[in-house]
């Protein structure tokens, strides 16, 4: 069960990348004018795109489970580290789901101008500020926890561990945003292994 849990980081990588393909994430502070003339051209992509996200962001978050349930057999329970990194993905998939929801409340509205379109802008701003700004440090709690486990009960490749241990670093830098991404691989590869390593 466990395994199956862990493959649900690969799954989720699959799906937020077919997420942005298809809903093209709005890019850094839109102006109003630049999201109301995507809302009018690209709704229904827009749409799609956060559903999917929605969905990478529960398999992220299944994924931690999994994560977890693999640092008990290895610590036994006698650490915190189990649910640190729960907590993480949890988080992290909190913060996805969040921003999936805020961008599509604004492509619901549909076109607009004025205050609707500010609104909806708002929406995407703060969206995008939760998972460039936020989610890099609830997802520095799954990677940091991985990398103590990774030390200390070799739970993961050693060339992995030295990976995990610089973008732990880098998820709690002040140019986290830059690190999200390479975070997500690196949640696909640990699930992917780990996945593999009991079959």
């Amino acid at each position: 069960m466990n395994e199956r849990l862990l493959m649900a980081g690969p799954a989720s990588l699959a799906i937020l990348i077919a997420a942005a393909a298809i809903g093209r994430p709005f890019g850094n502070l839109p102006a109003p004018d630049q999201v109301v003339q995507r809302l009018e051209r690209d709704r229904m992509r827009v749409l799609v795109g956060a559903w999917l996200e929605s969905i990478g962001a529960g398999l992220l978050t299944l994924f931690s489970i999994g994560l977890a349930a693999r640092i008990r057999e290895r610590d036994g329970g006698r650490t915190p580290l189990g649910p640190i990194a729960v907590a993480g993905g949890v988080g992290t998939g909190t913060l996805l789901l969040v921003r999936a929801a805020a961008v599509a409340a604004a492509a619901e509205r549909g076109p607009a101008e004025g205050d609707t379109a500010q609104t909806a802008t708002l929406a995407i701003d703060i969206g995008n500020l939760l998972v460039g700004k936020m989610a890099p440090v609830s997802l520095a709690l799954v990677t940091g926890a991985a990398t103590i486990a990774g030390r200390r009960y070799a739970l993961m490749p050693p060339w992995l561990a030295r990976v995990t241990v610089a973008l732990t670093a880098g998820l709690l830098s002040p140019i986290n945003f830059v690190f999200i991404a390479p975070g997500l691989v690196w949640v696909a590869t640990i699930g992917w292994l780990l996945g593999r390593d009991h079959e």
